[in-house]
């Protein structure tokens, strides 16, 4: 199975690597990601995240910087740092 995040191909060889839940606490998006962030394959986190949302969350959290996609021990995206981040950064440059 493989699937696109973003510009990323995934599929069985790709290891997931979430960060820590920078998500709104009692947001609906927070619980979902409490729920999936343990998953380290595509596999296991489709079989664990809610279905309606499970494509948009990952694509999300690919490109906010929560989800690290991992091959052969190395990073295929790039850093990214989470978002709020990144606003704070450019308020001060």
């Amino acid at each position: 199975m493989d699937k696109l995040i973003n510009a990323h191909r995934v599929d069985d060889t790709v290891t997931f690597v979430f960060g820590p839940n920078q998500k709104k606490r009692h947001g609906k998006a927070y619980a979902r990601y409490e729920a999936y962030c343990h998953c380290t394959s595509l596999k296991e986190y489709l079989d664990t995240a809610e279905h309606k949302y499970a494509m948009a969350d990952l694509r999300y959290d690919e490109a906010h910087g929560f989800l690290a996609l991992v091959k052969d021990g190395v990073r295929i995206n790039p850093p990214t740092a989470p978002i709020s981040l990144q606003m704070t950064q450019s308020l001060h440059t």
